[in-house]
């Protein structure tokens, strides 16, 4: 196998552990869910009146936040179903990975002593140790290096289609997550659109028309009375001339 031939026994055990890993994204979205509640529950009672043309688009911001935060709800519980439960699962209830798990062990513990008899061959050929001691620790050293000839090719085959059916398993899952990332996005999308249409759609002048209607209708329209009526007429007649009093004036 190349991926064994080319890698020493020690370091090649390494890469065929914890390949599955996924970060726990559901506690986040609950948590990112509860504080959207929460501030939604908090938004200040506004009368309408003072709101004026801004009263439809503050509804829907308030109504947008309660859609989103149903949205990542709706997403943190198709995570639990699709995602975790499918990966525990799998880890679970896959008989070859949990042998696979103990025979990874065993070769991982051969690895380790064949590693750490020819630190000791090198150890002792260094010093110039006795011919006797070399020869001992450099059979010693074959012995475990056929051990590991002999179970190694067999092993990693075992982990290397494991490791295809796994990468499999992982590939169906995450293309479900992020199918539940675009639906979560195409939900937020639409109501996201909804505020933005609301707020593109309003005319200063239908604020200025309707703070007119109301200064007008709260002010009320001053109607003479019948005696202010009749004082007036009465300075009008007195201020006017009579014929007679023309006519003795142009003679």
């Amino acid at each position: 196998m190349a991926f064994r031939m080319h890698r020493p026994p020690k370091s090649a055990i390494n890469p065929c552990a914890n390949r599955i890993s996924l970060q726990e994204r559901r506690r986040i979205e609950e948590a990112y869910v509860q504080g959207l509640k929460k501030l939604g529950s908090k938004h200040p009672q506004i009368a309408s009146a003072e709101l004026g043309i801004f009263q439809t688009p503050w509804q829907n911001i308030i109504a947008s936040t309660e859609s989103l935060a149903n949205s990542h709800a709706a997403f943190a519980r198709n995570m639990e179903a699709d995602i975790e439960r499918p990966l525990r699962q799998y880890q679970r209830d896959n008989r070859e990975m949990q042998a696979m798990t103990t025979i990874q062990g065993n070769l991982g513990a051969i690895a380790k002593e064949l590693d750490t008899a020819q630190k000791r061959v090198e150890k002792i050929r260094g010093g110039k140790g006795h011919a006797k001691n070399i020869g001992d620790a450099t059979l010693g050293a074959e012995v475990i290096d056929r051990e590991w000839q002999n179970q190694a090719p067999y092993v990693f085959e075992q982990l290397q289609a494991l490791d295809e059916n796994r990468i499999n398993h992982l590939r169906d899952v995450l293309t479900q997550l992020q199918t539940h990332e675009v639906d979560q996005v195409e939900r937020n999308r639409v109501s996201a659109e909804s505020c933005l249409n609301a707020l593109l759609s309003l005319d200063t002048q239908d604020e200025i028309s309707a703070f007119v209607a109301k200064i007008s209708a709260e002010t009320p329209s001053i109607q003479p009375t019948p005696r202010s009526r009749m004082a007036s007429g009465n300075t009008f007649a007195t201020l006017a001339p009579s014929r007679t009093q023309d006519d003795r004036a142009s003679e």
